[in-house]
């Protein structure tokens, strides 16, 4: 599926569900000593940083940069075999230069991968598995949560969410409109809005990547609403549409490749 055209109205925080372990239970729950380049794309700025450490679900980057947690970056890669990939990735925790000097480390950013492609999981796998065969696993570390593992017999609607500022329109419909989403997976998602259609209603979605600005079209489908109680429980749910496997593995792309 190509990108559109640039639209203008929005809807934020867009959550997705962390899923992304390699099945090699080796590398599992690991987390490896990495000195691998990075680039840090943010405000529109690259910043040059390092892996110190990596893991399946993410990675920590040294780095003086502060930003809030569930903050969306894009990282680009560059593995030993000068394979560059790159990855969208949210910001799980910070260690500010002050705490590293007091605790003792290195100030810098706990980064999870947000949702990753097959292309992406493969070369990642494959750069783990490198670093297990060369690399004895660092200590567990509770406080690390961009390696937080994915516990064995969650499903995706059990896992937890994180919060990430996307711009989506409805294709269809000419006024802006500002909705706040949850419980968003692959499959769905759900639209936080007064302006609740009815059942069985397909809409026209289009998600503007947030670091790009480029766009890609989906199709869904309300599954369900809600009319009453808090503000922020009304709405509607959403299944996405189309979801085959070329449809599904090209969001995946755009989304970490921009």
């Amino acid at each position: 599926m190509s990108a559109v055209a640039p639209g203008d109205a929005e809807v934020r925080n867009l959550q997705f569900a962390p899923g992304n372990s390699p099945s090699s239970p080796r590398i599992l729950r690991s987390i490896y000593p990495s000195s691998i380049a990075v680039c840090v794309r943010l405000a529109g700025k690259d910043r040059r940083r390092s892996a110190i450490d990596v893991s399946v679900e993410g990675l920590f980057v040294e780095s003086p940069d502060h930003l809030p947690p569930g903050e969306l970056v894009q990282v680009l890669l560059v593995l030993p075999t000068d394979i560059t990939i790159r990855a969208l990735a949210t910001v799980e925790r910070v260690v500010t230069p002050d705490e590293a000097s007091f605790c003792g480390g290195m100030p810098g950013m706990g980064l999870r991968f947000f949702m990753m492609d097959d292309r992406l999981k493969k070369r990642w796998r494959e750069y783990l598995q490198e670093l297990s065969q060369s690399s004895a696993p660092l200590p567990a570390d509770p406080v690390a949560l961009e390696h937080r593992p994915t516990e064995r017999g969650e499903s995706r609607r059990e896992q937890p969410r994180k919060d990430a500022r996307f711009r989506v329109r409805i294709a269809d419909e000419q006024s802006l409109r500002t909705f706040h989403t949850s419980n968003v997976s692959e499959g769905g998602m759900f639209l936080a809005t007064s302006d609740v259609k009815e059942l069985g209603t397909t809409l026209n979605l289009v998600i503007r990547h947030p670091i790009s600005r480029r766009q890609f079209p989906i199709r869904a489908l309300v599954r369900w609403t809600c009319r009453s109680g808090p503000t922020e429980r009304r709405g509607m749910g959403v299944q996405f549409l189309d979801e085959g496997p070329e449809k599904s593995e090209a969001f995946l792309r755009f989304l970490n490749e921009g």
